[in-house]
């Protein structure tokens, strides 16, 4: 289910990054196949998964229209638009 979002993301014209937070070795495998931003989070929860998503962002990428967060947690990923 993870490369098939990944997939679909990648092929829009309006994402120029991917950050993919999780700590979960095998989603940033699938990840690498798409240029995602990597983001190990050691915590459980939503929230401090899309805060160090948006630290990254806010440092890193100064002017985006549109990204996603991609929360991998295993066995369910979450997608949150942001």
């Amino acid at each position: 289910m993870l490369e098939e979002v990944l997939d679909t993301i990648s092929k829009s014209r309006l994402i120029n990054k991917i950050i993919l937070v999780s700590k979960d070795e095998s989603a940033f495998k699938l990840g690498r196949k798409f240029n995602t931003v990597e983001i190990f989070d050691d915590e459980s929860g939503v929230n401090h998964a899309v805060y160090l998503a948006d630290q990254y962002t806010f440092d890193n990428l100064k002017f985006e229209y549109a990204f996603f967060h991609i929360v991998a947690r295993e066995p369910n990923y979450e997608i949150l638009k942001v």
